[in-house]
């Protein structure tokens, strides 16, 4: 499920304001759940490469034992 669930919160919301005759408080949600999407998109798509390490300068994060302590 990862972070989609706060795209479920906006979803409920922007249904509570549709319901309720909020058009302003809608639209902002709504605005709110591209702007959540595309973070919440960007923010997996670096921890992928983080975690695969597909380049040199990527770490290799072991499920055992996390990143390692830093100096």
């Amino acid at each position: 499920m990862g972070h989609d669930w706060i795209i479920d919160v906006l979803a409920d919301l922007k249904r509570f304001a549709n319901t309720h005759d909020l058009p302003m408080l809608e639209a902002q949600l709504e605005n709110t759940t591209l702007v959540a999407s595309a973070e919440i998109g960007r923010m997996v798509e670096n921890t992928c490469h983080l975690t695969q390490g597909d380049s040199p300068g990527n770490r290799r994060f072991s499920p055992s034992t996390g990143a390692g302590r830093r100096a």
